[in-house]
Formats: structure tokens, sequence, C-alpha cells
């Protein structure tokens, strides 16, 4: 009697403890399938939804884009850095990756700094010779772009508020200060030669040149995809640089930076008023954090500087914080006859675009795009690729129902007319985009989005350890597409 009570007892536990195992397995088995998705999204990323509004003049326009996933890059945390070279992607993950945006194969990573810094920010020179980084460390590295050979590191002799003293574990830079704030300090490159400029928080920029070379320019005027020509394979790397001018054109910080095509302006505009420090405490340690006005206490401004002698050429007052600039290549001096439209360029607030006269910084028209798009949030703009082409932007929609992922939001690309200001077509992916880089010229979209599965909140990815004998694939994933309209 006993032993069949206790078989009967044995026999319910285990009815018992099966019943409980169900709902685990069912959760394993749908994150299992939701990881299988994302790692087929990565490879072979699915075509992104087209709409066109109601009342456009183009009803069977469309956007053509053909996606190819970055190979041998690190994909396990989010890509804190996108930039175009002339023919390179510059990804960059505490080092710089340099991707063939053809295949999206790693081409060359940059060594490990000698000090163990992680990187923040890279660009890569005009004549595609030079990388160079900024990150955790007061310094500005450079390397070669051919080997990922370092090159030579230069003691940053302007620190700024954002560089405090070292708090957390690891390797610890000779000076005693480090950067928490990965946008303190950005970094682009000229279109030609080794020119970089770096903009700060403080509203400081500084010109950096190769040593002993002089500062690029574009001969004749002529603006073609190659300029100025094919990289000279012979041509030595050069291995020291120098600041050629440190200007303060803006008391905010700095966010955006582009050269004009001929290397002689660059374009800069400042954002938030920096009102001080403050510090969190992560994983038992703190870390600084750069603490910044209200918008309506910052007063934003777009500044054009000679990078000869960094004089200021026209200074224009903003209403808003823009959130991206672009300059429209097209639209400067060609050897091809053109209608004699002035030079233009692009300026977003995370609702608006405003096209603004190159040589004094006047407005053009203004695009409101929010009005046509409800709940867009604009995070970079660029020009098409002929004089007459569309405006382009990239943007968050939180209030969109078309190709969400589970968090609800879309990354929506979107081609505007910017003679009327009207849409023109949209293409979604799901996800939330983390970094965004266009090609100078032709017309190449690098995309590092966030993938939110269903599962995420109550199942973080750390606990997945069986049934997979290996880690599971990142919910981060970056894609190279190339994007083109057709009007049909």
């Amino acid at each position: 009697m006993a032993a069949r009570i206790i078989k009967i007892w044995l026999v319910v536990s285990l009815i018992g403890f099966a019943w409980n195992l169900i709902p685990i397995a069912s959760k394993y088995r749908l994150r299992g399938q939701e990881l299988v998705n994302l790692e087929r999204e990565r490879r072979r990323p699915e075509p992104p939804v087209v709409t066109v509004p109601e009342d456009t003049p183009w009803p069977r326009a469309s956007i053509s884009m053909s996606g190819r996933a970055t190979e041998g890059a690190a994909d396990d945390a989010g890509v804190a850095s996108l930039s175009f070279g002339t023919k390179t992607v510059v990804l960059v993950d505490q080092v710089a990756y340099l991707i063939n945006p053809l295949d999206g194969t790693v081409q060359q990573t940059t060594g490990i700094s000698p000090d163990g810094e992680r990187i923040f920010q890279a660009a890569i020179s005009g004549d595609g010779r030079v990388v160079a980084t900024v990150g955790q460390f007061p310094v500005i590295r450079f390397w070669d772009a051919k080997t990922g050979a370092h090159l030579q590191t230069v003691e940053d002799k302007y620190p700024t508020i954002a560089a405090q003293p070292n708090s957390g574990p690891g390797r610890h830079h000779t000076s005693g200060l480090e950067y928490s704030d990965t946008g303190a300090r950005r970094i682009v490159a000229a279109t030609g030669g080794c020119l970089f400029a770096i903009g700060k928080i403080d509203g400081s920029i500084e010109l950096w040149n190769a040593d002993e070379e002089p500062l690029p320019d574009r001969p004749y005027g002529i603006v073609t995809s190659e300029w100025p020509h094919t990289p000279d394979t012979n041509l030595p790397v050069p291995r020291r640089f120098y600041l050629h001018q440190r200007i303060q054109p803006h008391v905010a910080q700095v966010e955006h930076l582009q050269f004009t095509l001929d290397c002689q302006s660059l374009l800069s505009v400042s954002t938030w008023t920096v009102t001080g420090i403050h510090r969190q405490t992560y994983d038992g340690y703190q870390v600084a954090q750069v603490a910044r006005a209200n918008s309506d206490e910052s007063e934003p401004k777009l500044v054009r500087s000679r990078v000869s002698d960094g004089s200021t050429e026209w200074q224009v007052n903003l209403n808003s914080i823009p959130s991206a600039i672009s300059l429209d290549r097209m639209s400067e001096p060609s050897p091809i006859p053109r209608s004699p439209a002035p030079a233009r360029m692009a300026i977003a607030d995370r609702k608006a675009v405003q096209i603004r006269n190159l040589q004094d910084g006047s407005i053009m028209k203004t695009l409101s795009v929010r009005e046509q798009i409800p709940g867009l949030s604009i995070s970079s703009v660029a020009f098409g690729t002929t004089s007459s082409g569309p405006l382009w932007t990239v943007g968050q929609s939180f209030a969109d129902t078309i190709a969400p992922d589970a968090s609800g939001q879309a990354v929506c690309i979107t081609a505007w007319q910017p003679a009327t200001g009207r849409q023109i077509v949209t293409a979604r992916l799901p996800g939330h985009a983390m970094s965004i880089a266009w090609s100078r010229f032709g017309h190449q979209l690098a995309i590092s989005r966030l993938r939110t599965v269903e599962n995420q909140k109550t199942m973080p990815r750390e606990v997945f350890t069986f049934p997979w004998s290996t880690q599971p694939s990142s919910p981060f994933i970056t894609h190279i597409w190339d994007v083109g309209i057709r009007y049909e």
C-alpha cells in the first residue's frame, strides 16, 4: 500500500514538474525562433515596406533598397558611430573597422591602442590613407588605413570639462583623465588630403593636417566622385600630424561638422549649451556625464569658417536644436554645365528641414516633414545624386504601424521634393536606428539598428545558455544599403 502511494506521488510530481516546464520550454522555443529570425535578417535583410502618400503627384514612385550585412565586424554591441570615406565605411565599436561598402566585408581594422583605449569615433581621410580616432582618453590617434598600423598619438592640449579624473576599473591614461561621454568630441575628415576637424563641447574646433603636406585643395573647381584622383598607392603614408588651427566659433557644444568640397571652408553647428558635469554610478564605480541645458535655453548657431586662417565667413542663429546637416555636393562647381542655382545645404531639426544658401546661410525653403508623417523624428538628411534629385531624410517613427518591430518602432527613409517640400515616397525598416551615415557620392546608406524582440524585456539574452552552446545572436544589426528612387 505504501509503495503504491509513493508511486502515485512520484507520478503526480513528475506530471506537475513537466507541466511547469511547458511555459519555460515555450519561452525558449519562442526566443530561439526570434534569434533565428534576427540572424536571418542580418545576413539577408527583408525588403523594406514602401508607401506613397495619398495626395502624391507621383503615385507610382518607389524606393529601391538592396542591403548587405557587415561581415567580420563586432556585432555583439551597439555601433558607436558610422562614417563614409570615399570608398570605405568606418564602423566604430571600441575599435575602428574599415568596411568595403560593395560587399560589407572588413578590409582592415585599426590595432588596439597601446594603452587599451576604447575608440568612440573615427574618420578616414579624403585620400584614403589615414584613419583618425578619438575615444576614452584625451588624445587623438592616427592609423594607417591600409595596414591598420598605429602612426601617432597626440596629446590633447585643450581637454574640456568632460575629461574627468579616472574612477573606474581598467587601464588609465597617464594624464589621469578620461572621457565617459561618447559625444564630447566629434571628428570628420575633409574630402581631400589628410585634413581632419575635431569639434568639442566647449564650442572649439581643432584642425589637424599631415605634417609637411600642404592643405588640400580642389583643382580648377572640378567636382567628381574620384576627386582629386584615385589615391596613388606609392604615395607615402604621413606619420606625423600637427594642429593647424584652433578656433572658437561657438560657445555651445559642436555637434555637426562638414567640409565643403574644395576643402577651403568648414561648416559647423552648435547644439546644447553645456552646464557642467554630474556623476552616475555604474557597476559600482562613478562615470562622469555632461549636463546640458534645456533646448529653449541653448542658442544653436550655424557658422562657416575659413580653413586657412580660421576666420568666420558668415554665421546665423538657429531657432531650434538641429539633428543633422548635409551639403548638396552636386550644387557646387562642376565641369558639367548646370543651372546657375546657388550652392545649397540642408539643416534639420526633429520635425522640419531647412534648405539654406551655402554662400550666406539664408533660408531658401522649409520642409515641414512632421506635418506629412506624424510622429517622425529626423536623425539624418542627405541630398540626391543629381541637382534636381530628391532630398532624403532618415528618421525614427514612434507612431507608425507599418513595419514596426516588437517595440512599435520603425526607421523611415523618405524622399522629398526640395522645390515643393512634398513627400514623394517612404521606405520603412523595423527597429531603432543607433547610427546612420550617407556616402558622399552615389547613394549608399549605412544603418546600425537595434531590433527589439517579443521576450527581450521578460527574458534577457544573458540567461539563454540552453539549448544553445554559444551566445545567441545580438539584437544589433548593421547593413549597407544601395538606395535609389524610381518614377514609373
